[in-house]
């Protein structure tokens, strides 16, 4: 703008309010003078010839809109500041009122104060991207949600058998929970039943089988308790999806949030139900994950929950297992796509007498 006044005002203002018309940092600096004093009005350059009077009535629309637009938008971003600032100062209001009528003590306050600051830090985002999801159909959501949390599902051992099952996928990825941890927030810790399992969707967590000790230094300095750093799609509890189980370790987070991915042991069943394929093949992966943990005598003998499936099958249980899976799968796609005849008695027959031979499973009943 400063530029194209001073190339139209050789004939104009340029003669007028400059004593020397030759270009210089003077020169210069008077156009741009002149483009900012439109914002407001004012200004000792005015318009001479017709061209530099068109010139000047555009583009003083033009800052009076620009300018409409900067005040406003500085507006907003202030209220929204202030929204933040008073939700975070009726929050510690709150706290402190707690705190000093039940008379909490120091390292609880600090764990209290630290989680609310984790938590209104992501609620913000979390609840625009539910409000814009909101605005969204039903299917449209839910190729949303698969897109986002698929992936994740994808990397583990039973999952990943219906990568490409978009319908298992859909029923799936509906049961899933999020859950914002918060610095060093405790998820779950040794001795406690376990219902769900965990899957890292975002940042870092950390698992540990030893008892946590001196936890109250340890969130007070920012230092985290030793043990293996979760990262993404790493899940742990995968035992409780199918079998009574009770956690070994402790699961927390660390000093950033982290995303996690829950997923219920009653939900996956109640999702599996509507699918029959789906759930006559997690009924027959439980039976196997249990015969398992009976015949290495791993239920009582494993000390992590995290499991390393290499490990948990041999090679030739692997072998075995995988024969055993693809024969399922293969059986209840015939039902289900196919001829029924000779099915649907020895397979369900099988079935049966396999699960009551480990009636602990969750998918015996």
């Amino acid at each position: 703008v400063a530029c194209g006044w001073y190339g139209i005002g050789k004939v104009g203002w340029r003669e007028r309010f400059l004593e020397d018309d030759s270009p210089s940092p003077f020169s210069y600096a008077a156009s741009i003078h002149w483009a900012l004093t439109q914002f407001q009005g004012a200004g000792y350059i005015v318009p001479v010839s017709k061209i530099e009077h068109i010139y000047a009535c555009l583009y003083l629309v033009f800052a009076l809109a620009g300018l409409a637009l900067f005040v406003s938008s500085l507006t907003n971003a202030i209220r929204q500041l202030q929204e933040l600032h008073g939700q975070r100062a009726r929050a510690s209001v709150c706290v402190m009122d707690f705190v000093s009528k039940h008379k909490l003590p120091a390292h609880l306050v600090r764990r209290m104060k630290m989680h609310i600051r984790a938590r209104l830090a992501v609620a913000t985002t979390h609840a625009q991207i539910e409000e814009v999801l909101g605005l969204l159909s039903a299917s449209l959501r839910m190729e949303v949600l698969v897109e986002a949390r698929s992936p994740f599902l994808r990397e583990q051992h039973f999952f990943a058998m219906f990568a490409t099952n978009t319908r298992v996928m859909q029923h799936l990825c509906a049961v899933l929970d999020y859950w914002i941890l918060a610095p060093y927030e405790l998820v779950f810790e040794s001795g406690e039943i376990a219902s769900r399992m965990y899957i890292v969707a975002g940042g870092t967590a950390a698992y540990s089988t030893t008892k946590t000790t001196n936890r109250r230094s340890r969130i007070s300095t920012g230092t985290s308790q030793p043990g293996e750093s979760l990262k993404l799609a790493d899940s742990v509890g995968d035992a409780a999806l199918w079998t009574k189980w009770t956690f070994r370790g402790e699961l927390h987070g660390t000093v950033d949030p982290c995303m996690l991915l829950e997923l219920h042991t009653d939900r996956l069943a109640e999702a599996a139900r509507q699918i029959g394929a789906f759930h006559a093949t997690a009924c027959i992966y439980a039976s196997h994950f249990c015969k398992f943990l009976t015949m290495k005598g791993l239920r009582s003998a494993m000390t992590s929950d995290i499991i390393d499936y290499s490990d948990f099958f041999g090679s030739e249980e692997q072998r075995s297992f995988s024969r055993s899976m693809s024969s399922a799968v293969a059986g209840f796609d015939r039902k289900f796509r196919g001829p029924r005849s000779g099915f649907r008695a020895s397979s369900t027959l099988d079935l049966r007498r396999s699960m009551e031979r480990f009636p602990f499973s969750l998918w015996a009943k």
